[in-house]
């Protein structure tokens, strides 16, 4: 097996690669911008099975140099793309270009490989848009809007793989949903700031800033009641892509699979925030505010992308069965219970300040 894999500089991709470091029977090439050569050149030293090659997924050739390009069609079968632009208030043009012309220029150098026999994209439940209702993995297009360009450009990616897979049905194409991605389940850690991070930095800041605010016997927050949260460490969401490049889905008759890899036992928003409120040593109730304007004015003062907003009111929850049919007996979904202690005791350490010192 030679695997072509992108995004490898990534904080998914950099938890992928230290699977792929100890599994040496099959060769791994990585795509990676000539910026981030260097970087992803000595973390992979000494490893003789894997390999990096210069180029991006905007370049139309994928590869910088053509010889590259002539002698890898020639040998890669499997194809891992992971690399996006993430960022849920970044230029539309620039997410497009990246997000949906990067994913085609893939799936056609893909197309031209003769040997390749396996597709695994990672896509995310953003596509659900604002949907309201229960969102299926069999779900796709289902007339939603999406709140921003990230959400859209995902969408149409994900349409492109999709064509791809009706094209090419002797390739086994699998699309991986995740949900919000937080730090390993071992440690918490993280490598990044966004998503609910963006959340505990400003809300911690706040508290040392007013330490009033902790006596309160409860807090507003801007959030939709009753909603879930659907999130999965990042550690997890790395097996996952590696179990897949080691087995073969059972029991499919089509050549397209989706899956939703969130957490099992997902929090609502409410316990999420009284979990997190828990761990910094407050007691509170909480409760839900409804969305105005305002709240998004008071996000913007505190750094926080108001697209944020559209995941603490997300109306949409999440049916998520093939992973557990197909793959449970490997690898069950970890539970949220599970992990909560290390997530927030990360988040505290990181964090919290106490008497103006960071603990």
């Amino acid at each position: 097996m030679t695997v072509l894999v992108t995004g490898a500089t990534g904080f998914l991709g950099d938890n992928l690669l230290d699977l792929i470091k100890i599994n040496n029977k099959e060769k791994f090439v990585f795509l990676v911008r000539e910026k981030s050569a260097a970087q992803l050149k000595k973390k992979i030293e000494g490893f003789d099975h894997l390999r990096l090659v210069i180029g991006g997924l905007t370049h139309p050739d994928v590869f910088l140099d053509d010889r590259d390009y002539k002698e890898l069609i020639k040998e890669i079968d499997t194809v891992v793309h992971l690399a996006a632009l993430y960022d849920l208030g970044g230029d539309s043009n620039e997410l497009y270009k990246t997000n949906v012309i990067g994913t085609q220029n893939i799936l056609f150098f893909a197309s031209q490989c003769p040997r390749v026999k396996k597709v695994i994209y990672a896509s995310t439940i953003a596509v659900s848009g604002d949907f309201k209702g229960t969102f299926g993995e069999d779900d796709f297009d289902l007339g939603q809007g999406f709140p921003n360009a990230y959400a859209k450009t995902k969408f149409e990616a994900e349409s492109v793989v999709r064509k791809y897979s009706y094209d090419y049905k002797d390739v086994e194409v699998s699309i991986l949903r995740f949900g919000i991605i937080v730090g390993d389940s071992v440690e918490g850690k993280i490598t990044k700031e966004d998503g609910p991070y963006f959340f505990f930095k400003n809300i911690t800041k706040l508290f040392n800033q007013i330490p009033q605010v902790k006596k309160l016997p409860f807090v507003p927050f801007p959030f939709k009641s009753k909603a879930y949260f659907p999130l999965i460490p990042v550690d997890f969401c790395a097996e996952v892509v590696n179990l897949l490049l080691h087995n073969e889905i059972k029991n499919n008759p089509k050549s397209l699979k989706v899956y939703h890899i969130i957490s099992d036992g997902q929090p609502l928003l409410e316990d999420f925030l009284k979990d997190f409120l828990t761990s910094l040593g407050m007691e509170m109730r909480v409760f839900g505010i409804p969305r105005v304007p305002m709240l998004e004015k008071s996000l913007k003062a505190f750094s926080i992308p108001p697209a944020i907003m559209d995941y603490l009111y997300l109306p949409t929850s999440f049916v998520n069965i093939n992973w557990d049919i197909e793959f449970s007996s490997k690898l069950k979904r970890p539970i949220y219970d599970s992990y909560k202690p290390q997530l927030f005791s990360y988040v505290k350490d990181k964090y919290l300040r106490k008497n103006g010192e960071s603990i």
